[in-house]
């Protein structure tokens, strides 16, 4: 997803990714490697900021990544931030959001304060700044109306299907945490306008391979970043329907079109765009 959507989605406390979609730089590059890694890794979201105006220049909008620490033992010497305006031309991803009833620990009060810790409850919030001193520190505890509020869990639901494995529905998409055959892995599959409840689908209604899940959290951070896409996409205006057509990857299962001449078709196994002839031109 783009930096603007990670700006307006993600609560504070989310750990996010971002990624340049270069291949990683063999170790013995370690210029490469370092810049490399700059621009794909991860971190905990601590602050957003809104567009503001220096003088005659106007900052962009931007958010705060904390990425680590650099120091022995207790002892932190460097702390890592990166920022990012929302003009950003690396992809991101939220990877996990703060669970409900968790406490986020912010520097001060106001519009320019910044997370410095997330704790389990308010009981260990309070423990953790007796040990750690911030005198103007505001708790704020994350609540089901917040979670209700975010429009990546707005009319996101989930489930048990009939088969016994997690399933999800946003609009007309459904996904499912489809076992492999041997059981030890999962992978990603979907399903549109199958209209039954979740607890009646059963693994003949969901088609593709989409990747594969490691645990029941990622299934649900893969659910959220699709709605999020979904709702990107649908801003765009672009049509999804059903066409009777055969494409050389099988028969199309759904098709988006882009503009006149210019139609996606998802198949079974694959996909691919197919052009009218005065588009392909």
């Amino acid at each position: 997803m783009s930096a603007s959507l990670i700006y307006e989605l993600a609560p504070i406390g989310s750990i996010v990714a971002w990624s340049d979609g270069t291949p990683r730089p063999p170790e013995r590059h370690k210029k490469k490697l370092a810049a490399w890694k700059a621009r794909n890794s991860q971190g905990r979201l601590i602050r957003k900021e809104g567009p503001r105006t220096l003088g005659t220049y106007t900052a962009p909008a931007s958010f705060t990544v904390h990425e680590g620490n650099i120091g022995s033992g207790n002892t932190i010497m460097v702390t890592i931030l990166r920022t990012f305006e929302l003009d950003s031309s690396l992809a991101f991803k939220v990877l996990e959001r703060p669970r409900l009833g968790s406490v986020r620990v912010f520097d001060r009060a106001g519009p320019f304060h910044e997370l410095v810790h997330l704790a389990e409850g308010h009981v260990a919030a309070e423990e953790w700044l007796k040990v750690h001193r911030h005198p103007l520190a505001v708790l704020e505890e994350v609540t089901a109306d917040e979670i209700a509020s975010t429009p990546a869990h707005a009319g996101v639901e989930f489930g048990i299907s009939a088969d016994g494995f997690p399933v999800a529905r946003f609009g007309d998409t459904s996904l499912a945490m489809v076992p492999t055959d041997e059981g030890s892995v999962s992978f990603l599959a979907s399903a549109w306008r199958v209209t039954r409840p979740l607890t009646d689908l059963k693994r003949r209604d969901f088609y593709g391979h989409e990747g594969r899940l490691d645990s029941e959290a990622a299934f649900r951070a893969r659910v959220f970043e699709t709605a999020e896409q979904k709702r990107a996409l649908s801003a765009l205006g672009r049509i999804q329907t059903r066409m009777t057509a055969s494409t050389p990857w099988g028969l199309s299962q759904m098709a988006t079109i882009y503009d006149e001449g210019v139609v996606a078709h998802t198949t079974a196994s694959h996909g691919g765009f197919h052009l009218s002839p005065a588009r392909n031109q």
